[in-house]
């Protein structure tokens, strides 16, 4: 379960519900590591990326040897594509009648 940083210049310590706090290289840090399917959600934001600890704010880098980030990366697609299918109307659904 990865941490989370945040680069934005608007960051605080509470961002959707989770504590933030200050990152030493800058930003502010998740306090807690998240579940992946939460960490994958900030991942579709610019401005985020993952992190191993609190103390290290270089992401891990994507490649075959880790799985991990793969991982991470179909989870925040099937969120993405889960919240959508939510959002999307009923087909022949007419507001108002039965």
């Amino acid at each position: 379960m990865p941490y989370v940083r945040c680069t934005r210049p608007n960051a605080s310590r509470s961002i959707s519900g989770i504590d933030f706090e200050p990152h030493p290289d800058g930003g502010m840090v998740s306090v807690e590591s998240l579940a992946d399917d939460v960490a994958a959600k900030f991942l579709t934001i610019s401005g985020y990326e993952a992190v191993e600890s609190k103390e290290k704010a270089a992401p891990k880098k994507a490649d075959a040897s880790n799985p991990d980030e793969d991982a991470v990366k179909a989870a925040a697609k099937a969120a993405t594509d889960d919240a959508a299918a939510k959002a999307a109307p009923k087909q022949g659904a007419a507001p108002g009648k039965k």
